[in-house]
Formats: C-alpha cells, sequence, structure tokens
C-alpha cells in the first residue's frame, strides 16, 4: 500500500532521530519535501501511525493517508511520480458509491 506520511516536527533533528528510522524501516520510502514521504508499506494506515506515534512530542502533527490510483494529483519530479506509479495499481483503486433510487416504500 503506498501511504502519503505527512508531519511537522518541532525541536531540533536530533530529538527526532527514532521517527525517521522507522520511517525508513516501515518500507520503501521516498522523500517528496520537507515534512512529506510516500511509503510504500506494508502495514494499514493506522499501523503506520502506531508505529510511528511514540516518535512525536505532544506539539509534533502527524497526517497517514493511503493514496490511490487516479485519485491524486499534483506537481512532482519525473522520479517521484514513477514511484508512485509503480506503486499504485488499479486494484488499489476504490471502488464507485453506487446511488440507489428513493424506496418508494420507505416512510419520510
Amino acid at each position: 500500500m503506498l501511504y502519503l506520511v505527512v508531519f511537522q516536527l518541532h525541536g531540533n533533528e536530533p530529538t527526532h532521530t527514532g521517527f525517521y528510522e522507522v520511517l525508513e524501516n516501515l518500507g520503501t520510502a521516498a522523500r517528496v519535501f520537507d515534512g512529506a514521504y510516500l511509503l510504500d508499506a506494508g502495514w494499514t494506515a493506522y499501523g503506520v501511525r502506531e508505529r510511528l506515534l511514540p516518535h512525536v512530542k505532544p506539539n509534533d502533527r502527524l497526517i497517514v493517508t493511503k493514496m490511490y490510483a487516479h485519485d491524486c494529483a499534483g506537481k512532482l519530479p519525473k522520479d517521484l511520480k514513477a514511484f508512485i506509479e509503480r506503486t499504485i495499481t488499479d486494484w488499489y483503486a476504490p471502488q464507485p458509491v453506487i446511488h440507489l433510487p428513493p424506496d418508494p416504500d420507505a416512510l419520510p
């Protein structure tokens, strides 16, 4: 699964070395820019979060979100686009929402 991991770590870099070590050990990580990584990992978003939380201080911020094919847009260098294309397949794409007509027998 491909995740976008976005974070804002307060304080100096050496106090967060465990965070970066865990991030790198969770799977294949590609730095997008400061505080944003693409992470190809076999965990759920919650699992990634749980492994990173022990290294996040109370004033830090963290978002882990799964990426889907055809559901993201941006401006990235070719190597990052290629990483995304190699990692996300149509199999991960969410299914369309089916809107059923209202049930004529349902009470208002």
